[in-house]
């Protein structure tokens, strides 16, 4: 959103004020001052931050909800953006048009019939920017090592532009496993390094903030490089990371905080794009593959999308729903709008009408 707007953009919680007591310094007794509010990704915004969100915004304000009801529902409860867009009562505008990807892009292709449901077996095929290789699990360690490194070989750098995605942690080819993995084949027994609790975090390695550190301005889901490793005058080990412009300096109690980011979950990529993605397809996953968790991993990809393993298991995750969430927002708001005597001319004002 930065970057396509040249504009200040900010999570939730950083713009609300959010602190380690667990309190917003923006509510309803102290409203934002923006006057326009573009939401971005609402999809992952659950019921409990929309109402933070809302009721801080002021009632002359324009609020604009960007997102893709498609895509995960929140990690919280309820789904917001799903709610808002079938109560039927707010202007609702489908864009249509890729950005994401190229115009002729096959991942645009494949996203588009997971999504539809009308994936076959005939589509199971590499072609243009998607890449499936049909490979038994025994093998896909190689393959996607041997992927990645010839993507390097190519210029593309690890922590900004590649990207492994995985729905579950545990198992054979689980995040954590396929963490040590890629670990040990791309920045294997440096001399600077840290042990914490059952992982070993060497200096160049990529990794990933789990929770949110407004203090620190670091959220959860960033990713960042290990820059620096050392002791400081009290002899306490220290992790510096840089996550973008931001250097933020662990100590060792700080990092539950942290993970591995060579591999990460498919609900932590929700919101962020990467110029290559690559996801190991397995049995192991089967009972997490999903329309919705596909469809977001799928869409992560800019450039190029890998998938390795028994590519049948993308078809089967194509016809497999998750589970539909029972919630009343909707229908209130329904009932909410039905109170209220909307004049005609509001029919026509726009975000801007207030500039």
């Amino acid at each position: 959103m930065k970057e396509l707007l040249d504009m200040q953009a900010s999570t939730i919680h950083r713009h609300l004020g959010f602190n380690y007591d667990g309190m917003f310094a923006y509510d309803e007794t102290h409203l934002l001052p923006q006057q326009l509010i573009i939401v971005d990704e609402t999809s992952m915004i659950d019921l409990f931050l929309a109402n933070k969100l809302l009721s801080a915004i002021r009632s002359d304000a324009q609020v604009i909800f960007v997102g893709d009801v498609d895509q995960l529902p929140s990690v919280g409860p309820g789904q917001v953006l799903s709610d808002i867009i079938s109560s039927g009562q707010v202007e609702t505008v489908v864009l249509d048009e890729i950005h994401r990807q190229a115009k002729d892009s096959s991942i645009v292709d494949l996203a588009f019939k997971v999504n539809m449901q009308v994936l076959s077996m005939q589509d199971l095929k590499s072609v243009n920017d998607v890449y499936l290789f049909k490979t038994h699990t025994n093998q896909i360690k190689h393959h996607l090592v041997s992927q990645i490194r010839g993507a390097l070989e190519k210029g593309y750098d690890m922590v900004d532009d590649i990207q492994v995605l995985a729905p579950m942690y545990k198992g054979e080819l689980g995040i954590d496993k396929l963490n040590e993995i890629l670990q040990e084949a791309f920045n294997p027994n440096q001399e600077k390094f840290i042990k914490y609790g059952d992982k070993t975090y060497y200096s160049g390695d990529k990794v990933i903030q789990l929770v949110n550190d407004p203090k620190r301005l670091i959220m959860n889901g960033d990713i960042g490089r290990i820059e620096d490793i050392f002791y400081n005058e009290q002899n306490e080990q220290l992790v510096k990371v840089r996550f973008d412009d931001n250097i933020v300096i662990y100590d060792k109690s700080d990092l539950d905080e942290l993970n591995l980011a060579y591999a990460i979950s498919i609900h932590k990529s929700q919101g962020s794009e990467y110029k290559i993605v690559m996801m190991p397809m397995v049995k192991h996953y089967m009972h997490m593959l999903k329309k919705e968790l596909i469809y977001t991993a799928i869409t992560r990809a800019k450039q190029y999308l890998i998938l390795l393993g028994d590519m049948p298991l993308l078809v089967y995750a194509s016809t497999h729903l998750a589970n539909k969430r029972q919630t009343t927002l909707s229908l209130r708001l329904g009932q909410e709008f039905d109170m209220i005597d909307i004049e005609d001319k509001t029919e026509e004002l726009s975000p801007y009408d207030f500039m």
